[in-house]
């Protein structure tokens, strides 16, 4: 991104006209048939687009370049984080640091009612650091409780699942979100 440097272009953004020229819309290529001309593209049109891009750069603190096409993607990556989806998970890395990531679990063999089971999670993504925060829900299925972590590690953590009914035998999934940097 980078501002207009023609040799005709002025130092200081002119003013918008003040006149109404015609009601807000849409572009159009015209139609010679019935009369209807082209849409023009007015300097202060392309002046709003160009400053509204260079708002994006200055509020990431990026310095202008001319060769460089991604500035735009590349503030708003910087203000908001990235976010990559995978089938099953996604991922999103804030500008903080922090990595949130969320995922499915395994299908975990349930016991009798009121006893935990132990399972094990994959991080899509191991945390560069350490995983700070973790918890697992239900996918739906109203029998079962969701437990806890134990020392969750950079790639993997152990958790407990147990049975609010009798499920003995039967099958579970659920969704685990954990933060980390």
């Amino acid at each position: 991104m980078y501002r207009i440097d023609d040799t005709t272009a002025v130092a200081n953004q002119p003013n918008p006209p003040s006149d109404n020229i015609g009601q807000p819309g849409y572009f159009t290529g015209g139609n010679a048939a019935s009369g209807l001309p082209a849409t023009r593209v007015r300097y202060w049109w392309l002046n709003q687009l160009q400053e509204e891009n260079m708002a994006w750069l200055a509020a990431a603190s990026i310095t202008p370049s001319k060769g460089s096409n991604g500035q735009v993607l590349q503030a708003a990556r910087a203000l908001f984080g990235t976010t990559y989806a995978r089938a099953g998970a996604s991922t999103m890395m804030l500008p903080s640091g922090l990595i949130v990531q969320s995922f499915g679990t395994p299908g975990v063999t349930l016991g009798a009612a009121n006893q935990a089971v132990s399972f094990n999670v994959t991080y899509p993504i191991a945390f560069p650091n350490a995983c700070i925060a973790i918890w697992a829900r239900d996918n739906g299925n109203a029998c079962i409780t969701w437990g806890s972590f134990q020392n969750p590690g950079n790639a993997s953590a152990q958790g407990w699942v147990w049975s609010s009914a009798a499920g003995s035998g039967n099958s579970a999934a659920g969704a685990v979100t954990a933060i980390g940097y």
